[in-house]
């Protein structure tokens, strides 16, 4: 068998030095028969105090959780290798309380069980760095490996589980990580969505004791994942194509955080400046805005939208051309003196733009009193102007600055 580096555990480990020790020592206790294996499984068991809360019948989520899990290790497959790691059980407030529970191996069920249940929820959820350092205890000869994340809550700590999914799936390693969110509401579990989608994982959010031991039977009897890069859905609601200078609202799939960039860059490049084309995704809370609203770039050509994490890694691009544009007036003809005409155009329409009537060949700020703006965030609009009270031969222009755009004729008469 070939042997295969599925992941560098120090690049993923970058932003999170106080691991190194952790990964260093899972590596080294890595048994024999694991190393040798063509896949591997890394169950993230969550132990942070909202664990204690109960569901229906009183009873602890700690409590279901340890003796469903304990069934799923013994009911499992144990010839896949397995390692468990728990977060939140030392220490209250500690971004760094996670603990490798069990190294990747052929380890005896009842002895996990018994690690687990005596861990006492008390801290915080990092679920982010947990997953690092699942990543980085797959066995460098594994073809394959399922992460399967039992979580209550969402991410605590100052770490985005969206953007390292995502930078996991462009790498192409063939890792899956499922999220089980025991308890979780919809939307908290949209929220997860990003980190299931991106890998090719499973997404399930059992409610019940019952519901928990399904979801983990239904993970275990998944296909091992393959090397081949499973075709990946757009991360943009957005066509192949976009009109030069045209403002968008892009949407998105799973969660950005509001200080996330998005936007256009030339194709293949990195993350241009700010500008109307790229700019942060704002919002209020812990979301970004989604849909979000940016312009094209006024010069046709190949590009790519992308979306970059606050600590500045692209975790999503999609190419994109942009063409251009389609503007201009319908036709009006002839319209009388002094008596206000309807007509429709289409447009990029921006900020600071005018719809005016002037002479042929007027400069661009030498038009009639009677004009109009457009809106923003429409395409193809309507208005209604005055002409002027003598007849002439005038146009309907689109002005902004110092800018013109020739438009079909208008005849006063």
């Amino acid at each position: 068998m070939t042997s295969k580096r599925k992941i560098d555990p120090l690049s993923c480990l970058q932003r999170i030095g106080y691991m190194a020790a952790f990964s260093a020592l899972a590596a080294f206790a890595v048994p024999v028969a694991a190393q040798q294996t063509d896949s591997a499984s890394i169950l993230i068991y969550d132990a942070s105090g909202s664990m204690w809360g109960q569901i229906d019948g009183g009873i602890t989520k700690v409590e279901v959780a340890r003796d469903v899990i304990g069934d799923f290790f013994v009911s499992r497959d144990n010839a896949v290798p397995l390692g468990v790691i728990a977060y939140g059980h030392n220490r209250r407030g500690d971004c760094s309380d996670i603990e490798t529970i069990a190294s990747v191996g052929m380890n005896n069920p009842s002895d996990l069980s018994a690690r687990l249940n005596r861990l006492n929820p008390r801290g915080m959820t990092p679920i982010t760095d947990s997953l690092t350092l699942a990543a980085s205890m797959i066995p460098p000869t594994a073809e394959s490996a399922d992460i399967i994340l039992v979580t209550d809550g969402l991410e605590t700590c100052d770490a985005d589980p969206c953007a390292l999914a995502a930078q996991l799936a462009q790498e192409g390693i063939a890792i899956r990580a499922h999220v089980v969110g025991f308890g979780l509401t919809s939307q908290e579990a949209e929220a997860m969505s990003c980190v299931a989608d991106a890998t090719g994982g499973l997404l399930l959010t059992p409610q019940t004791g019952q519901e928990l031991a399904d979801a983990l039977d239904q993970i275990a009897a998944v296909q091992p994942a393959s090397d081949a890069k499973p075709a990946q859905e757009a991360f943009f609601d957005m066509g192949p194509n976009a009109e030069a200078g045209h403002t968008y609202e892009i949407s998105y799939h799973g969660t950005a955080r509001p200080d996330s960039y998005a936007g256009f860059t030339p194709r293949g490049g990195d993350m241009p400046s700010v500008s109307p084309s790229f700019g942060v995704v704002g919002g209020a809370g812990a979301a970004g805005n989604n849909p979000f609203s940016k312009t094209a770039p006024s010069e046709p050509g190949e590009y790519d939208l992308i979306m970059v994490a606050y600590d500045g890694s692209i975790i999503a691009r999609q190419p994109i051309e942009v063409v251009a544009p389609s503007n201009g007036f319908d036709a009006i003809g002839s319209v009388e003196p002094d008596k206000r005409f309807q007509f429709s155009w289409r447009g990029p329409n921006q900020v600071g733009q005018r719809i005016v009537i002037a002479r042929p060949g007027a400069a661009p700020n030498d038009y009639e009193s009677d004009w109009g703006q457009p809106y923003s965030n429409r395409q193809t609009q309507r208005m209604g102007l005055r002409p002027p009270p003598s007849p002439a031969s005038m146009s309907s222009a689109t002005s902004r600055a110092t800018s013109r755009r020739s438009c079909s004729s208008v005849n006063s008469a």
